[in-house]
């Protein structure tokens, strides 16, 4: 069994991330966004990934979309 313990620090860094990159989402609206980046853009069944997973791919996530940012010139 998981220690669900690990949840307290997986929380934890998701609602930093969301507060720091994404604070005028909603957190379904983050979610929809995520997720949806995961299965179209990167082919991932985010239904398998460890929680530590999850967060690295939320990192890349949050590059792509600075990224998206720059590129369309949204500051």
């Amino acid at each position: 069994m998981r220690d669900p313990n690990r949840l307290y620090r997986f929380y934890e860094q998701l609602r930093n991330a969301h507060m720091d990159n994404f604070p005028d989402l909603r957190f379904g609206q983050l979610c929809y966004n995520f997720f949806g980046w995961l299965v179209n853009d990167r082919k991932v069944d985010y239904f398998h990934l460890e929680e530590t997973e999850l967060l690295l791919a939320l990192d890349r996530y949050i590059e792509s979309q600075k990224h998206r940012k720059k590129k369309s010139g949204l500051h």
